[in-house]
């Protein structure tokens, strides 16, 4: 067996590529770009490439129809378009939802499509006459992706809302949900045999769950940041995904195993897909280019019956760079002989299994253990026969592939005949006990029935009562545009300030709006109690014409609440250390410091201070480096500085000369005066961030500081002056808690610090 190799590198997309989808007969390749086009390749050498343009904006997904003579995408301008394959780029639209579309999926007969949006539903309609036949409506978040079975009867979906759905398209019914507690799916498919799921989660995990027992049979951690894209081999024995950390891994599911890292990309990777066939894959990333492997994989397809040999799979789990595509591979080697040498070699030498290993180990769901078997040189493994899913989505007599079928040693439940090995039931099982054990089960089967119907009551309850909550929610947003609540000025070419005019001016944030060459960029966005998009867009200072990012210094309420109106339409940013709080609206991260007094008009009529919250909010999380592109040359960079919150971020604008600090530093009469004591505070690390602010203004050019709060800085040396009196203050009460503070008299037994000051 040959490692895949790079066959064909296209780039002509401006921006990243989203989706990919080969034609049936391998003669095509399309992709779906954030530059609103779809760019469709040709595999014949000395034949250009058709692009098609047609959407308003970028492109979330595209997918061949199973004939090939069809091709349909799905894009944030809230349309899907159906598209023939050929050099006039001729296309149907239809308006498909009511926000942005992040997938779209064609039935294996061809008749059918789905489309799944940020408007939390699943959508299904003919091909022929796009005519609409239901919707799938119980997810409370953005729908990232849905797809059908092989077979067309099922649908799978997932959500934003930290859910994994499995649908029954005859009675349009939830059949089961999978929770993610740890973060949320980016993608999901069906297993070639129609039996499992498999999705790569925010967590930087691939995960594969069997539809049939509702459980995870495979867990895979060799990722180091979130896997956008994940795709199974037609024969069913690989799966391959896409992570933002720039690489493409390959494992091996019937070992449980890591065998391939691939490096191609500059950047993180977003999207794969196999050829229909298997024997080529390809990738797409956010450097804007297409890359086509050639797999080199085995093409039988296993779920029908495999006997594969396993003694040549092994890996060391090793990188071992052999170029710049292939960064790690399979221990081969060309005879027999040599492979049970290598195998015995590695058996013999013992090494401990590498990280890779350990996180890639398959799991055994039904006695904890390790799935690998142990053979002899000779053996063949059989695996056992992966069949169709009934209709209820559960078999009973069939297990996942690979894995034990009892809960006995394996030494137990492994038998050898004609030199192949295969699990079953150990064969001497007591009959005296079969009555007793009989009744038992099916007692425990009757109460099990009963808790899984009490439970389906209490999640449709559950649900009834979100959708109650997000009616009010919407209701809400669509009526909070108050226009005497907003105030704006300009501030030089590109940029303007909007203030909160009736709302406590101690905690009234700065709100700022650059206008770039290609995009604009709003940094905080207030309480949120009136709608600043609204606000904008009266001022003709945004427009559906061109992307608007939100960026958000923290976490807190004054910066953040405003966010949830941009949630449709815009990317909302924040760093990683505050992404939690935002997202999931917790108030020990938001604080929601609002009271009736702080109001000298009421934003809306019936509002009610008290019960003010910062709503859950669609956002992306960001490090410390991170560059927004405004066009032309022109970017904002973030500079991770905790203190205040722990993500609390500064922005500089190199363009203008200027940063923006958000709450880490502001004007005010002393230092001391900077807020570090709120629940989300810790002093150690914002005198950290102000010991290496003052450094950085002193290395850089700056001519304005623009605060979270408060009057513009028109000298950078004022903002430091500020910050030295904070670090000068938190000496002095160090200083005197070693005289006076109790604690500090037990510090010299503890060796403990101000605790003010310290903890």
């Amino acid at each position: 067996m040959e490692d895949p190799k790079l066959e064909k590198h296209f780039k002509s997309h401006r921006s990243t590529v989203t989706s990919l989808s080969f034609s049936p007969n391998t003669k095509q390749l399309v992709s779906g770009s954030l530059d609103a086009c779809l760019f469709l390749w040709p595999f014949k050498p000395q034949v250009r490439a058709y692009r098609f343009v047609g959407h308003n904006d970028a492109v979330h997904s595209v997918c061949f129809s199973p004939s090939g003579h069809l091709i349909a995408s799905g894009s944030k301008d809230k349309k899907v378009r159906l598209w023939i394959p050929s050099v006039k780029g001729e296309s149907t639209v239809f308006k498909a939802h009511t926000a942005a579309v992040r997938c779209v999926d064609f039935a294996s007969d061809g008749q059918s499509l789905l489309s799944s949006s940020e408007d939390k539903t699943i959508k299904i309609w003919t091909v022929h006459r796009q005519k609409f036949q239901f919707s799938l409506n119980q997810h409370s978040n953005w729908v990232r992706c849905a797809k059908f079975s092989p077979d067309g009867r099922l649908i799978v979906s997932c959500s934003d809302d930290k859910t994994v759905k499995i649908w029954d398209r005859n009675t349009n019914e939830c059949m089961h949900t999978f929770y993610e507690p740890h973060g949320f799916l980016n993608d999901v498919t069906f297993h070639p045999s129609g039996t499992c799921i498999g999705g790569g989660c925010t967590d930087a995990s691939v995960k594969i769950w069997d539809i049939r027992t509702r459980k995870l049979i495979q867990h895979y951690a060799n990722h180091v940041a979130s896997v956008n894209s994940v795709a199974f081999h037609p024969n069913g024995n690989y799966l391959l995904s896409a992570s933002s950390d720039a690489t493409l891994k390959i494992f091996d599911l019937l070992e449980g195993r890591l065998i391939y890292t691939l490096h191609g990309h500059q950047g993180p990777a977003t999207s794969v897909a196999f050829s229909k066939q298997g024997d080529f894959f390809a990738s797409g990333g956010q450097d804007q280019q297409v890359l086509v492997w050639k797999t080199n994989f085995e093409t039988a397809p296993s779920f029908v019956e495999s006997t594969n040999t396993t003694s040549n799979k092994y890996t060391n789990g090793n990188d071992t760079s052999s170029n710049d595509y292939i960064a790690s591979a399979r221990v081969s080697s060309s005879t027999n002989q040599q492979k049970k040498t290598q195998i015995s070699s590695l058996r013999e030498k013992s090494q401990p299994e590498t990280s890779d290993e350990r996180g890639a180990r398959k799991i055994d769901v039904f006695n904890g253990k390790s799935a690998y078997p142990t053979y002899g040189d000779g053996d063949r493994l059989e695996i056992t026969n992966i069949g169709p899913a009934y209709e209820n989505g559960i078999s009973r007599s069939n297990s996942a592939s690979a894995c034990l079928v009892n809960s006995e040693p394996m030494s137990n439940a492994i038998s050898k005949t004609n030199n192949r090995t295969t699990y079953g039931a150990q064969s001497n099982v007591n009959q005296a006990y079969a009555p007793q054990l009989a009744n038992t089960l099916e007692h425990i089967v009757q109460q099990l029935d009963i808790l899984t119907k009490t439970v389906a009551i209490l999640e449709t309850r559950l649900t009834m009562t979100e959708i109650i909550q997000l009616t009010v929610e919407q209701s809400y947003m669509a009526t909070t545009d108050n226009p005497e609540w907003f105030s704006t000025k300009q501030i030089d070419n590109n940029l303007f300030l909007t203030n909160e005019n009736h709302f406590f001016e101690g905690n009234r944030a700065n709100i700022w709006l650059i206008r770039g060459a290609a995009r604009d960029l709003i940094i905080d966005c207030g309480l949120g109690v009136c709608n600043l998009k609204k606000h904008f867009e009266n001022l003709n200072l945004l427009n559906k014409d061109r992307e608007c990012l939100v960026l958000c210094t923290h976490s807190h309420f004054d910066h953040c609440g405003g966010a949830k109106h941009f949630e449709n339409d815009s990317q909302i940013l924040i760093h990683r250390d505050d992404y939690q709080g935002l997202r999931d609206g917790r108030e020990k991260d938001t604080l929601n410091y609002v009271r009736s007094a702080h109001f000298d008009q009421a934003p809306y009529r019936n509002f009610s201070a008290r019960e003010y919250r910062v709503p859950a909010t669609k956002c992306e999380s960001i490090l410390d480096g991170h560059r927004i592109d405004l066009g032309a040359d022109d970017e904002i960079m973030v500079s991770h500085a905790p203190g205040h919150t722990p993500g609390s971020i500064v922005c500089y604008y190199p363009k203008t000369k200027s940063l923006f600090t958000g709450d880490l530093v502001y004007d005010c009469d002393h230092g001391d005066e900077l807020i570090d004591w709120v629940p989300t505070s810790s002093v150690n690390d914002y005198l950290r961030s102000a010991n290496r602010m003052i450094d950085w203004l002193e290395e850089h050019e700056i001519e304005r500081v623009y605060p979270g709060h408060g009057r513009i800085f028109t000298n950078k040396k004022r903002a430091q002056d500020i910050l030295r009196e904070y670090i000068d203050s938190k000496d002095d009460c160090c200083s005197k808690a070693r005289g006076s503070c109790m604690q500090t008299m037990v510090s010299g037994f503890l060796k403990m610090g101000c605790f003010r000051c310290c903890q």
